[in-house]
């Protein structure tokens, strides 16, 4: 995808298919490459979830678990930004970083 010179397009396909070969591609987009995100999605609030969970049966009261809560997302959100401007710009751990700090208030409910 870096090195072959050939203009790249959403998940690194090419531009300069044919007409067959971006049927095939945009198939392949549909059915298989996001295959996994739903899991990932449901893992990643269920993690933020137990998280929480535990924080709370320790003792700690809403406030301290938010400000846990809040660090663990800045956190994902500087490493998905590093990820991504450094090594692959298809990086999820800055959206999930996001989602998790916009998100925070619907793991209290």
């Amino acid at each position: 995808m870096y090195l072959a010179g050939h203009p790249s397009g959403f998940r690194g396909y090419t531009l300069d298919g044919d007409p067959l070969d971006r049927l095939v591609a945009g198939v392949q987009m549909l059915l298989v490459d996001g295959r996994a995100l739903p899991m990932f999605a449901a893992l990643f609030g269920y993690g933020l979830a137990r998280l929480a969970e535990r924080q709370l049966a320790s003792g700690r009261d809403w406030r301290q678990v938010r400000r846990v809560l809040r660090a663990r997302g800045r956190w994902l959100l500087a490493f998905g930004f590093c990820h991504a401007a450094l090594l692959f710009f298809g990086d999820i751990l800055g959206a999930y970083g996001l989602i998790g700090l916009v998100l925070l208030g619907f793991v209290r409910r």
